[in-house]
Protein backbone atom coordinates (compact mmCIF):
# COMPACT_ATOMS: atom_id res chain seq x y z
CA UNK A 1 0.00 0.00 0.00
CA UNK A 2 2.85 2.31 0.91
CA UNK A 3 4.50 1.68 -2.43
CA UNK A 4 1.31 2.34 -4.33
CA UNK A 5 0.75 5.61 -2.52
CA UNK A 6 4.30 6.65 -3.07
CA UNK A 7 3.95 6.00 -6.76
CA UNK A 8 0.69 7.78 -6.85
CA UNK A 9 2.03 10.87 -5.29
CA UNK A 10 5.01 11.07 -7.45
CA UNK A 11 2.87 10.58 -10.45
CA UNK A 12 0.70 13.40 -9.51
CA UNK A 13 3.61 15.67 -8.97
CA UNK A 14 4.98 14.72 -12.31
CA UNK A 15 1.81 15.28 -14.15
CA UNK A 16 1.15 18.70 -12.78
CA UNK A 17 3.99 20.31 -14.53
CA UNK A 18 4.04 18.32 -17.67
CA UNK A 19 2.09 20.85 -19.51
CA UNK A 20 4.96 23.18 -19.60
CA UNK A 21 8.10 21.29 -20.25
CA UNK A 22 8.02 17.70 -21.41
CA UNK A 23 9.22 17.38 -24.98
CA UNK A 24 6.94 15.18 -27.12
CA UNK A 25 8.37 12.12 -28.83
CA UNK A 26 7.02 10.87 -32.13
CA UNK A 27 7.86 7.23 -31.42
CA UNK A 28 8.79 6.58 -27.79
CA UNK A 29 9.19 2.81 -28.14
CA UNK A 30 12.61 2.75 -29.77
CA UNK A 31 15.27 1.33 -27.48
CA UNK A 32 18.80 0.04 -28.06
CA UNK A 33 18.27 -2.41 -25.20
CA UNK A 34 15.56 -4.31 -27.04
CA UNK A 35 18.06 -6.55 -28.76
CA UNK A 36 18.47 -10.19 -27.89
CA UNK A 37 21.47 -9.47 -25.58
CA UNK A 38 20.87 -9.27 -21.83
CA UNK A 39 21.90 -6.24 -19.78
CA UNK A 40 22.64 -5.92 -16.11
CA UNK A 41 20.04 -4.01 -14.14
CA UNK A 42 22.40 -1.05 -13.65
CA UNK A 43 23.21 -0.93 -17.37
CA UNK A 44 19.54 -0.84 -18.27
CA UNK A 45 18.73 1.85 -15.71
CA UNK A 46 21.60 3.97 -17.00
CA UNK A 47 20.34 3.61 -20.58
CA UNK A 48 16.81 4.49 -19.44
CA UNK A 49 18.10 7.59 -17.64
CA UNK A 50 20.03 8.69 -20.71
CA UNK A 51 16.96 8.20 -22.86
CA UNK A 52 14.90 10.33 -20.49
CA UNK A 53 17.53 13.06 -20.51
CA UNK A 54 17.54 13.05 -24.31
CA UNK A 55 13.79 13.15 -24.77
CA UNK A 56 12.51 15.40 -21.99
CA UNK A 57 13.06 19.16 -22.25
CA UNK A 58 15.96 20.35 -20.11
CA UNK A 59 14.82 21.94 -16.87
CA UNK A 60 11.53 20.03 -16.70
CA UNK A 61 10.43 18.82 -13.28
CA UNK A 62 10.16 15.03 -13.23
CA UNK A 63 8.95 12.62 -10.54
CA UNK A 64 10.07 8.96 -10.34
CA UNK A 65 6.67 7.72 -9.30
CA UNK A 66 6.33 3.95 -9.12
CA UNK A 67 7.72 0.68 -10.38
CA UNK A 68 5.71 -2.52 -10.09
CA UNK A 69 7.69 -5.64 -9.21
CA UNK A 70 7.32 -8.71 -6.98
CA UNK A 71 9.29 -7.07 -4.16
CA UNK A 72 9.52 -3.55 -2.73
CA UNK A 73 13.31 -3.79 -2.55
CA UNK A 74 13.53 -4.25 -6.30
CA UNK A 75 11.09 -1.40 -6.93
CA UNK A 76 12.91 0.91 -4.53
CA UNK A 77 16.24 0.13 -6.12
CA UNK A 78 14.96 0.94 -9.61
CA UNK A 79 13.49 4.27 -8.51
CA UNK A 80 16.56 5.22 -6.48
CA UNK A 81 18.96 4.41 -9.32
CA UNK A 82 16.89 6.35 -11.83
CA UNK A 83 16.76 9.26 -9.40
CA UNK A 84 20.51 9.18 -8.79
CA UNK A 85 21.31 9.00 -12.51
CA UNK A 86 19.01 11.90 -13.35
CA UNK A 87 20.32 14.04 -10.49
CA UNK A 88 23.90 13.41 -11.60
CA UNK A 89 23.18 14.48 -15.18
CA UNK A 90 21.81 17.84 -13.95
CA UNK A 91 19.55 18.24 -17.01
CA UNK A 92 16.22 17.77 -15.22
CA UNK A 93 14.80 18.81 -11.86
CA UNK A 94 13.97 15.65 -9.90
CA UNK A 95 11.17 15.80 -7.36
CA UNK A 96 12.45 15.47 -3.80
CA UNK A 97 11.33 12.19 -2.22
CA UNK A 98 10.48 14.05 0.99
CA UNK A 99 8.04 16.19 -0.96
CA UNK A 100 6.48 13.05 -2.37
CA UNK A 101 6.15 11.55 1.11
CA UNK A 102 4.41 14.67 2.38
CA UNK A 103 1.81 14.51 -0.38
CA UNK A 104 1.42 10.76 0.07
CA UNK A 105 0.70 11.20 3.78
CA UNK A 106 -1.72 14.04 3.12
CA UNK A 107 -3.72 12.11 0.52
CA UNK A 108 -3.30 8.61 1.96
CA UNK A 109 -6.98 8.21 2.77
CA UNK A 110 -8.40 9.59 -0.48
CA UNK A 111 -6.08 7.55 -2.66
CA UNK A 112 -5.90 4.28 -0.73
CA UNK A 113 -6.94 2.13 -3.72
CA UNK A 114 -6.00 1.84 -7.38
CA UNK A 115 -5.36 5.26 -8.82
CA UNK A 116 -6.24 6.16 -12.39
CA UNK A 117 -4.43 8.51 -14.73
CA UNK A 118 -6.91 11.30 -13.99
CA UNK A 119 -6.12 11.24 -10.28
CA UNK A 120 -2.40 11.15 -10.90
CA UNK A 121 -2.67 14.07 -13.29
CA UNK A 122 -4.45 16.08 -10.61
CA UNK A 123 -1.73 15.33 -8.06
CA UNK A 124 0.95 16.17 -10.59
CA UNK A 125 -0.67 19.49 -11.31
CA UNK A 126 -0.78 20.24 -7.58
CA UNK A 127 2.95 19.52 -7.24
CA UNK A 128 4.06 21.32 -10.38
CA UNK A 129 5.75 18.36 -12.09
CA UNK A 130 5.81 18.12 -15.86
CA UNK A 131 6.47 14.38 -16.15
CA UNK A 132 6.09 11.13 -14.23
CA UNK A 133 8.28 8.04 -14.34
CA UNK A 134 6.64 4.64 -13.90
CA UNK A 135 7.47 1.10 -14.90
CA UNK A 136 6.84 -2.60 -14.53
CA UNK A 137 8.54 -5.95 -14.27
CA UNK A 138 7.88 -9.21 -16.15
CA UNK A 139 9.54 -12.52 -15.31
CA UNK A 140 10.27 -14.17 -18.66
CA UNK A 141 11.50 -17.43 -17.15
CA UNK A 142 15.22 -17.25 -17.98
CA UNK A 143 15.52 -13.48 -17.75
CA UNK A 144 13.67 -10.37 -16.57
CA UNK A 145 12.04 -7.74 -18.77
CA UNK A 146 11.59 -4.22 -17.48
CA UNK A 147 9.74 -1.32 -19.03
CA UNK A 148 10.08 2.29 -17.96
CA UNK A 149 7.75 4.99 -19.20
CA UNK A 150 7.57 8.75 -18.84
CA UNK A 151 4.08 10.25 -19.00
CA UNK A 152 3.20 13.85 -19.70
CA UNK A 153 1.26 15.22 -16.72
CA UNK A 154 -0.90 17.55 -18.78
CA UNK A 155 -2.28 15.08 -21.32
CA UNK A 156 -1.08 11.63 -20.10
CA UNK A 157 0.72 11.00 -23.40
CA UNK A 158 3.77 8.72 -23.42
CA UNK A 159 6.91 10.83 -23.83
CA UNK A 160 9.48 8.06 -23.38
CA UNK A 161 9.13 4.29 -23.34
CA UNK A 162 12.20 2.15 -22.66
CA UNK A 163 12.29 -1.65 -22.56
CA UNK A 164 15.19 -3.98 -21.81
CA UNK A 165 15.89 -7.63 -21.08
CA UNK A 166 17.75 -8.04 -17.77
CA UNK A 167 20.00 -10.91 -16.76
CA UNK A 168 18.80 -12.80 -13.67
CA UNK A 169 22.08 -12.41 -11.76
CA UNK A 170 22.88 -12.37 -8.05
CA UNK A 171 22.00 -8.68 -7.74
CA UNK A 172 18.49 -8.95 -9.20
CA UNK A 173 17.80 -12.21 -7.35
CA UNK A 174 18.83 -10.71 -4.03
CA UNK A 175 16.60 -7.69 -4.60
CA UNK A 176 13.69 -9.91 -5.57
CA UNK A 177 13.99 -11.98 -2.42
CA UNK A 178 14.14 -8.94 -0.19
CA UNK A 179 17.91 -8.99 0.22
CA UNK A 180 20.20 -6.05 -0.25
CA UNK A 181 22.87 -5.73 -2.87
CA UNK A 182 25.96 -7.86 -2.18
CA UNK A 183 28.84 -5.43 -1.70
CA UNK A 184 31.36 -8.25 -1.75
CA UNK A 185 31.07 -8.03 -5.52
CA UNK A 186 30.04 -4.40 -6.00
CA UNK A 187 30.80 -1.39 -3.83
CA UNK A 188 27.78 0.18 -2.08
CA UNK A 189 26.22 3.16 -3.77
CA UNK A 190 24.40 6.09 -2.25
CA UNK A 191 21.52 7.53 -4.27
CA UNK A 192 20.67 11.14 -3.65
CA UNK A 193 17.61 13.11 -4.68
CA UNK A 194 17.31 16.69 -3.55
CA UNK A 195 18.71 15.98 -0.11
CA UNK A 196 17.13 12.63 0.71
CA UNK A 197 19.39 9.60 0.62
CA UNK A 198 19.08 5.84 0.34
CA UNK A 199 22.02 3.51 1.00
CA UNK A 200 22.26 -0.19 0.12
CA UNK A 201 23.26 -2.30 3.13
CA UNK A 202 25.62 -5.20 2.37
CA UNK A 203 24.77 -8.83 2.94
CA UNK A 204 27.08 -11.78 3.12
CA UNK A 205 27.84 -13.89 0.08
CA UNK A 206 26.24 -16.92 1.76
CA UNK A 207 23.02 -15.00 2.40
CA UNK A 208 22.84 -13.87 -1.19
CA UNK A 209 23.41 -17.36 -2.55
CA UNK A 210 20.64 -18.75 -0.33
CA UNK A 211 18.24 -16.08 -1.52
CA UNK A 212 19.09 -16.72 -5.17
CA UNK A 213 18.50 -20.45 -4.81
CA UNK A 214 15.14 -19.82 -3.13
CA UNK A 215 13.93 -17.43 -5.80
CA UNK A 216 15.07 -19.65 -8.65
CA UNK A 217 13.14 -22.59 -7.24
CA UNK A 218 9.97 -20.51 -7.04
CA UNK A 219 10.22 -19.21 -10.60
CA UNK A 220 11.31 -22.30 -12.49
CA UNK A 221 8.18 -21.90 -14.63
CA UNK A 222 7.40 -18.63 -16.39
CA UNK A 223 4.95 -16.25 -14.77
CA UNK A 224 1.39 -16.02 -16.04
CA UNK A 225 1.01 -13.08 -18.38
CA UNK A 226 -0.68 -11.83 -21.52
CA UNK A 227 1.52 -10.34 -24.24
CA UNK A 228 -0.50 -7.97 -26.42
CA UNK A 229 0.72 -6.97 -29.88
CA UNK A 230 -1.05 -4.31 -31.91
CA UNK A 231 -0.93 -3.48 -35.62
CA UNK A 232 -1.68 0.20 -35.10
CA UNK A 233 -1.47 2.60 -32.20
CA UNK A 234 -4.03 3.41 -29.55
CA UNK A 235 -4.90 2.96 -25.87
CA UNK A 236 -4.91 -0.50 -24.27
CA UNK A 237 -7.33 -1.38 -21.48
CA UNK A 238 -7.15 -4.46 -19.23
CA UNK A 239 -10.25 -5.33 -17.21
CA UNK A 240 -11.68 -1.92 -18.23
CA UNK A 241 -8.67 -0.04 -16.82
CA UNK A 242 -6.26 1.82 -19.10
CA UNK A 243 -2.79 0.29 -18.84
CA UNK A 244 -0.77 1.58 -21.80
CA UNK A 245 -0.55 3.79 -24.85
CA UNK A 246 0.89 1.75 -27.72
CA UNK A 247 2.29 2.66 -31.12
CA UNK A 248 2.18 0.86 -34.47
CA UNK A 249 3.45 -2.73 -34.22
CA UNK A 250 4.10 -2.28 -30.51
CA UNK A 251 3.66 -4.87 -27.75
CA UNK A 252 2.91 -4.81 -24.04
CA UNK A 253 3.08 -7.57 -21.41
CA UNK A 254 0.46 -7.71 -18.65
CA UNK A 255 1.25 -9.93 -15.62
CA UNK A 256 -1.90 -11.59 -14.24
CA UNK A 257 -2.75 -13.24 -10.95
CA UNK A 258 -3.69 -16.67 -12.26
CA UNK A 259 -5.95 -18.69 -14.57
CA UNK A 260 -9.26 -17.09 -15.51
CA UNK A 261 -11.00 -15.05 -18.18
CA UNK A 262 -9.75 -11.51 -18.78
CA UNK A 263 -10.98 -8.67 -20.97
CA UNK A 264 -8.71 -6.67 -23.26
CA UNK A 265 -9.83 -3.56 -25.12
CA UNK A 266 -7.85 -1.54 -27.64
CA UNK A 267 -9.19 1.88 -28.60
CA UNK A 268 -7.83 2.73 -32.04
CA UNK A 269 -8.34 6.00 -33.92
CA UNK A 270 -11.19 4.61 -36.00
CA UNK A 271 -12.66 1.78 -33.93
CA UNK A 272 -12.55 -0.16 -30.68
CA UNK A 273 -11.67 -3.84 -30.50
CA UNK A 274 -12.55 -5.96 -27.45
CA UNK A 275 -11.18 -9.43 -26.78
CA UNK A 276 -11.96 -11.96 -24.05
CA UNK A 277 -8.93 -14.12 -23.19
CA UNK A 278 -9.20 -17.33 -21.17
CA UNK A 279 -6.00 -18.45 -19.39
CA UNK A 280 -5.79 -22.05 -18.20
CA UNK A 281 -2.06 -22.58 -17.54
CA UNK A 282 1.17 -20.80 -16.69
CA UNK A 283 3.22 -19.06 -19.32
CA UNK A 284 2.85 -16.17 -21.76
CA UNK A 285 -0.37 -16.02 -23.78
CA UNK A 286 0.08 -13.96 -26.95
CA UNK A 287 -2.81 -11.87 -28.29
CA UNK A 288 -2.87 -9.74 -31.43
CA UNK A 289 -5.25 -6.78 -31.63
CA UNK A 290 -6.01 -4.63 -34.64
CA UNK A 291 -5.06 -7.45 -36.97
CA UNK A 292 -5.89 -7.31 -40.65
CA UNK A 293 -8.07 -10.36 -41.28
CA UNK A 294 -8.52 -12.13 -44.59
CA UNK A 295 -11.49 -14.09 -45.90
CA UNK A 296 -11.24 -17.62 -44.56
CA UNK A 297 -9.10 -16.69 -41.55
CA UNK A 298 -10.17 -17.18 -37.94
CA UNK A 299 -11.87 -14.14 -36.42
CA UNK A 300 -11.65 -12.78 -32.85
CA UNK A 301 -14.71 -14.81 -31.78
CA UNK A 302 -13.22 -18.03 -33.22
CA UNK A 303 -15.52 -17.85 -36.25
CA UNK A 304 -14.55 -17.62 -39.93
CA UNK A 305 -14.13 -14.28 -41.71
CA UNK A 306 -16.25 -14.22 -44.85
CA UNK A 307 -16.25 -10.53 -45.80
CA UNK A 308 -13.91 -7.52 -45.56
CA UNK A 309 -15.20 -4.22 -46.86
CA UNK A 310 -11.70 -2.75 -46.76
CA UNK A 311 -12.05 -0.07 -44.08
CA UNK A 312 -13.92 0.64 -40.86
CA UNK A 313 -17.18 2.52 -41.27
CA UNK A 314 -20.46 2.56 -39.38
CA UNK A 315 -18.77 0.65 -36.58
CA UNK A 316 -17.52 -2.38 -38.49
CA UNK A 317 -15.28 -3.71 -41.25
CA UNK A 318 -15.47 -7.52 -41.13
CA UNK A 319 -18.21 -10.17 -41.10
CA UNK A 320 -17.51 -13.35 -39.12
CA UNK A 321 -19.59 -16.56 -39.28
CA UNK A 322 -20.10 -19.06 -36.47
CA UNK A 323 -18.75 -22.54 -37.24
CA UNK A 324 -21.92 -24.52 -36.40
CA UNK A 325 -25.57 -24.54 -37.52
CA UNK A 326 -28.86 -24.32 -35.72
CA UNK A 327 -30.91 -27.06 -37.39
CA UNK A 328 -34.65 -27.59 -37.74
CA UNK A 329 -35.66 -24.12 -36.52
CA UNK A 330 -38.50 -21.86 -37.58
CA UNK A 331 -38.28 -18.20 -38.52
CA UNK A 332 -41.40 -17.40 -36.50
CA UNK A 333 -44.04 -14.66 -36.56
CA UNK A 334 -45.92 -16.51 -39.30
CA UNK A 335 -48.84 -14.42 -40.49
CA UNK A 336 -47.44 -11.28 -38.87
CA UNK A 337 -45.46 -8.67 -40.79
CA UNK A 338 -42.37 -7.52 -38.91
CA UNK A 339 -41.75 -4.60 -41.26
CA UNK A 340 -38.54 -2.65 -41.68
CA UNK A 341 -36.14 -5.50 -42.36
CA UNK A 342 -33.53 -4.90 -45.06
CA UNK A 343 -31.50 -7.15 -47.35
CA UNK A 344 -28.12 -5.40 -47.58
CA UNK A 345 -24.70 -5.90 -46.01
CA UNK A 346 -24.68 -4.85 -42.39
CA UNK A 347 -28.48 -5.00 -42.13
CA UNK A 348 -28.74 -8.35 -40.36
CA UNK A 349 -28.08 -6.94 -36.90
CA UNK A 350 -30.95 -4.45 -37.06
CA UNK A 351 -33.21 -7.06 -38.70
CA UNK A 352 -32.55 -9.47 -35.84
CA UNK A 353 -33.45 -6.84 -33.26
CA UNK A 354 -36.75 -6.12 -35.03
CA UNK A 355 -37.63 -9.82 -35.30
CA UNK A 356 -36.84 -10.55 -31.64
CA UNK A 357 -38.93 -7.60 -30.52
CA UNK A 358 -41.98 -9.04 -32.32
CA UNK A 359 -41.31 -12.61 -31.16
CA UNK A 360 -41.00 -11.55 -27.54
CA UNK A 361 -44.30 -9.73 -27.67
CA UNK A 362 -46.05 -12.79 -29.10
CA UNK A 363 -44.37 -15.20 -26.67
CA UNK A 364 -42.56 -17.30 -29.30
CA UNK A 365 -39.30 -18.98 -28.32
CA UNK A 366 -36.35 -20.80 -29.91
CA UNK A 367 -36.75 -19.14 -33.30
CA UNK A 368 -33.75 -18.61 -35.61
CA UNK A 369 -33.14 -14.95 -34.74
CA UNK A 370 -33.47 -15.61 -31.00
CA UNK A 371 -31.01 -18.50 -31.07
CA UNK A 372 -28.48 -16.41 -32.94
CA UNK A 373 -28.78 -13.47 -30.55
CA UNK A 374 -28.24 -15.52 -27.37
CA UNK A 375 -25.09 -17.17 -28.72
CA UNK A 376 -22.02 -16.49 -26.57
CA UNK A 377 -18.54 -17.54 -27.69
CA UNK A 378 -15.34 -16.40 -26.02
CA UNK A 379 -17.15 -13.51 -24.37
CA UNK A 380 -18.69 -12.26 -27.64
CA UNK A 381 -22.46 -11.82 -27.45
CA UNK A 382 -23.11 -9.69 -30.54
CA UNK A 383 -24.20 -12.49 -32.91
CA UNK A 384 -27.23 -12.14 -35.17
CA UNK A 385 -29.11 -13.74 -38.08
CA UNK A 386 -27.63 -12.61 -41.43
CA UNK A 387 -29.51 -10.52 -43.97
CA UNK A 388 -30.20 -11.92 -47.44
CA UNK A 389 -27.03 -10.40 -48.94
CA UNK A 390 -24.89 -11.41 -45.96
CA UNK A 391 -26.19 -14.97 -46.28
CA UNK A 392 -25.26 -14.96 -49.96
CA UNK A 393 -21.70 -13.86 -49.16
CA UNK A 394 -21.37 -16.74 -46.72
CA UNK A 395 -22.39 -19.12 -49.49
CA UNK A 396 -20.02 -17.63 -52.07
CA UNK A 397 -16.98 -16.97 -49.87
CA UNK A 398 -17.19 -19.97 -47.57
CA UNK A 399 -19.46 -22.76 -48.79
CA UNK A 400 -18.26 -22.64 -52.40
CA UNK A 401 -14.69 -22.77 -51.11
CA UNK A 402 -15.54 -25.70 -48.87
CA UNK A 403 -15.08 -23.72 -45.67
CA UNK A 404 -17.33 -23.36 -42.66
CA UNK A 405 -18.88 -26.86 -42.38
CA UNK A 406 -22.12 -25.93 -44.15
CA UNK A 407 -24.68 -28.51 -45.27
CA UNK A 408 -26.51 -28.67 -48.60
CA UNK A 409 -29.77 -27.43 -47.06
CA UNK A 410 -31.88 -24.28 -46.81
CA UNK A 411 -30.61 -21.52 -44.49
CA UNK A 412 -32.65 -18.68 -43.03
CA UNK A 413 -31.87 -15.01 -43.56
CA UNK A 414 -33.26 -12.22 -41.39
CA UNK A 415 -34.78 -10.45 -44.41
CA UNK A 416 -38.58 -10.67 -44.48
CA UNK A 417 -40.61 -10.78 -47.68
CA UNK A 418 -44.12 -10.46 -46.31
CA UNK A 419 -46.22 -11.60 -43.35
CA UNK A 420 -45.77 -15.30 -44.16
CA UNK A 421 -42.45 -15.50 -46.05
CA UNK A 422 -38.77 -14.69 -45.53
CA UNK A 423 -35.73 -15.06 -47.74
CA UNK A 424 -33.87 -18.38 -47.61
CA UNK A 425 -30.90 -19.73 -49.55
CA UNK A 426 -30.00 -23.28 -50.47
CA UNK A 427 -26.34 -24.01 -49.78
CA UNK A 428 -26.27 -26.86 -52.26
CA UNK A 429 -26.80 -24.74 -55.38
CA UNK A 430 -26.98 -21.16 -54.07
CA UNK A 431 -30.64 -20.50 -54.98
CA UNK A 432 -32.39 -17.72 -53.06
CA UNK A 433 -36.17 -17.68 -52.70
CA UNK A 434 -39.00 -16.66 -50.41
CA UNK A 435 -40.98 -19.89 -50.92
CA UNK A 436 -38.79 -22.93 -50.33
CA UNK A 437 -40.42 -26.04 -51.79
CA UNK A 438 -43.78 -24.23 -51.82
CA UNK A 439 -43.99 -24.18 -48.01
CA UNK A 440 -44.97 -21.05 -46.15
CA UNK A 441 -41.39 -20.00 -45.36
CA UNK A 442 -41.86 -18.61 -41.85
CA UNK A 443 -43.61 -21.80 -40.70
CA UNK A 444 -41.03 -24.15 -42.24
CA UNK A 445 -38.07 -25.62 -40.37
CA UNK A 446 -34.66 -24.86 -41.85
CA UNK A 447 -31.07 -24.38 -40.69
CA UNK A 448 -29.59 -21.09 -39.52
CA UNK A 449 -26.06 -19.78 -39.06
CA UNK A 450 -25.22 -16.86 -36.75
CA UNK A 451 -22.78 -14.13 -37.78
CA UNK A 452 -21.32 -10.99 -36.21
CA UNK A 453 -19.75 -7.81 -37.55
CA UNK A 454 -16.75 -5.97 -36.09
Amino acid sequence: MKKMFLGLIVAIMAMAGCAGGAKPVKNPTESPAESSSLLSLDQALKEASNRIDERITAGSKIAPLNFNSPHDKFSDYVLEELTANLVESRKLTVVDRREIDLIRNEFDFQFSGDVGDDSMQQIGQMLGAQAIISGNFTDMGGFIRIMIRVLNVQNASVEVQYRANIVSDAVTMALLTGGRRNVAAVAPRQATSGGSTATQTPTTTAQTQTQVQSYTAQTANPTIAIEVTVKSGGKLYFQDKEVATLWDNDSYTIPIDGPGTYTLKMVFADHTETRSVTITSRGITKVSLGSVYTVGSIGPASGIIFYDKGSYSEGWRYLEAHTADFTGVQWGANGTAIGGTMAGLGDGKRNTELIIGRLNRSGEENRAAQLAAILKIGGFTDWYLPSRDELDLMYKNLKQRERGNFSDVWYWSSSESDSSRSWVQHFGDGRQTTDAYGARSKAASHSARAIRRF
